[in-house]
């Protein structure tokens, strides 16, 4: 529980208008090797299930997709391909 004590935090405004103050806690792993595959308006969980054998793998798969499905703010018709991570 010390680790909690030496993360500093992080200001922001939510949706909502309030300013907000956050401890994270996430590290990122990086992908090594990968693959793509098409998306077919297919839902994120599906796409894990279907590569990676669980839709509990869904966050590896947002993991190494963070740029592409922020920049399309989750839209998966407007998204052509994403990258599984091995």
């Amino acid at each position: 529980m010390l680790e909690w004590s030496n993360i500093l935090p992080v200001e922001f405004v939510n949706p909502s208008g309030v300013e907000t103050s956050v401890r994270l806690i996430h590290e990122f792993a990086d992908v090594v090797a990968s693959y793509t595959v098409p998306v077919d308006n297919k839902d994120l969980d599906l796409i894990a299930f279907e590569q990676m054998g669980s839709s509990m793998e869904s966050l590896r798969l947002m993991e190494a997709n963070a740029t592409v499905i922020s920049e399309y703010m989750y839209d998966m018709s407007k998204i052509r391909q994403l990258k599984i991570p091995l």
